[in-house]
């Protein structure tokens, strides 16, 4: 039975970049007027809440970023509790009504969920933790370029934002251009650091360690694994 109710969950709600699936309750439940939402605006609503409160609560480095203090984390540790017991109240009834009762019921949680999550943060944390929550869907740095391109290329933000697929295409394009020209950039400054470095030391050492480690050499993106065998950091 659990596990079945945990299906019908990823199913109503997705997800990005697997979240945990908790949703936000209002300790005062109000009656919300609100246009009817379609189901991809509904998931968007709900995953982008999901995040948040995952990495308020268990991230440290978000918490510290937030300048959250010890009675907003409590709060939100105990909200978080509360989400889990209604999710799993709410999705009992999921499975009797029709979608569109569905989605109406699912715009007052997720109203109600928000209005909560608000009540605890300042505004500024509030803006702040969502920009957190996207930017963490990236895999990569996100100060590169392509840590970008592959914000916009998750399905639900781009529909959020209304961004054709081939304009994320061409992006893509241009940020593997420009991350091949930061990587030249960067070999350039760390050969003058290292050039630097070896210039605190006398000159019959210096080569004696040009010999010892020869002209640098690129490996590429490559790891070796606990097998003995290089992959590509990329093909995890």
């Amino acid at each position: 039975m659990r596990t079945a109710f945990r299906l019908l969950i990823l199913a109503v709600f997705g997800s990005l970049a697997n979240p945990i699936l908790i949703l936000a309750q209002s300790t005062q439940p109000t009656e919300i007027s609100q246009p009817k939402a379609d189901s991809k605006s509904l998931q968007w609503d709900g995953n982008l809440l999901v995040r948040e409160l995952q990495l308020a609560v268990g991230h440290p480095f978000v918490a510290t970023e937030l300048g959250l203090l010890p009675y907003q984390l409590e709060q939100l540790k105990e909200l978080q509790y509360n989400i889990q017991n209604e999710i799993t109240t709410a999705v009992r009834e999921y499975s009797r009504v029709g979608a569109e009762q569905r989605n109406q019921q699912l715009q007052k949680v997720y109203a109600n969920a928000r209005e909560a999550a608000d009540r605890v943060l300042l505004p500024r944390q509030t803006q702040r933790l969502r920009q957190l929550a996207i930017q963490s869907t990236a895999p990569h740095d996100n100060a590169s370029a392509q840590s970008l391109v592959a914000i916009l290329q998750n399905p639900m933000i781009r529909d959020h934002l209304g961004i054709d697929e081939s304009i994320v295409k061409k992006l893509a394009e241009k940020a593997r251009v420009e991350n091949e020209k930061l990587q030249k950039e960067i070999q350039v400054l760390r050969e003058r650091a290292n050039a630097a470095v070896l210039a605190e030391l006398p000159s019959n050492t210096q080569q004696q360690i040009n010999d010892l480690v020869g002209a640098p050499f690129d490996f590429g993106n490559y790891e070796l694994g606990r097998n003995g065998v290089f992959r590509r950091n990329d093909d995890k």
